[in-house]
């Protein structure tokens, strides 16, 4: 969101400036993927002209139940059989169509729209926001940054409009609202996120060769669990899994770590 909104303002011959709590871009992991829903144009105005390189269309849907009867499907690879009439329609269509795209590379295109020709002063890495004031004449945010020897000191910076978009535990909602205001609230249900590759596995001999085609995606669930498969490259899959679970019972299976993860999902999922 902060890149994107830097990217608009860019273009608009707004001066910005996006701080980084992350020393660099690729510290700490940013998620597995997501789906652009019909954004293209969208990502046309942001000036990301590349997203394209890191992104897969899907052309068909696929629901199933527990014991794998097929409950739904949709999508272009369903609607239309003919081959010429589908790569026909797919080409018309593609601009509208949702799009896969691993999270670091869609926050790329964007780094790279909203920093191009100024990088160096567009975002500074290492600023961790502990703090603003606002003043008469602007705002004054604080930072803590850690030099080389890993001391901590306190930098300000000043500006006329500052911009909180920096997550579910904002710090610029938690100073401007408070906590009450907005409180998390635990939904009830834990997701399991996991990329399987797709290495290993002949499509060609394999009963779910056509599911793991790179262009499908598929969900089965039983009536409490329910898991979903998306294409996250031409050789991998990511998997979600959720299911209702109390929030205590998320947190200690959460902090067992990926192994205990993976055999939950497994005792969940290995009758289906």
């Amino acid at each position: 969101g902060g890149l994107a909104l830097a990217a608009a303002c860019r273009h608009r011959g707004i001066s910005v400036q996006v701080f980084e709590r992350d020393g660099h871009f690729d510290q700490r992991h940013h998620g597995y993927g997501l789906t652009m829903q019909q954004a293209a144009p969208q990502l046309a105005a942001l000036g990301v002209v590349n997203v394209d390189d890191g992104g897969i269309t899907s052309t068909k849907h696929i629901v199933h139940s527990a014991d794998g009867t097929v409950k739904g499907q949709w999508g272009i690879r369903h609607w239309f059989n003919d081959e010429k009439a589908r790569v026909s329609e797919n080409n018309q269509r593609r601009k509208r169509q949702n799009m896969h795209i691993a999270r670091q590379a869609l926050r790329y295109s964007l780094y790279r729209a909203a920093t191009t020709g100024d990088d160096s002063n567009v975002v500074r890495w290492n600023h961790r926001l502990v703090g603003y004031q606002e003043q008469e004449d602007g705002v004054v945010c604080c930072f803590e940054i850690t030099d080389e020897n890993r001391k901590t000191h306190i930098v300000e910076h000043r500006a006329d409009v500052v911009v909180g978009a920096d997550g579910i535990r904002s710090q610029v909602r938690r100073e401007l609202l408070g906590d009450d205001a907005l409180p998390l609230r635990y939904l009830g249900c834990i997701v399991i996120l996991g990329i399987c590759t797709l290495v290993d596995v002949e499509l060609s001999d394999s009963y779910f060769s056509h599911l793991l085609d790179g262009e499908t995606v598929f969900q089965t669930a039983d009536g409490t669990t329910r898991i979903y498969m998306m294409p996250y490259s031409k050789k991998e899959y990511m998997w979600q899994l959720s299911f209702p679970l109390d929030e205590d019972t998320a947190k200690m299976l959460s902090s067992q770590g990926p192994a205990a993860l993976k055999a939950e999902a497994q005792r969940r999922c290995g009758q289906w």
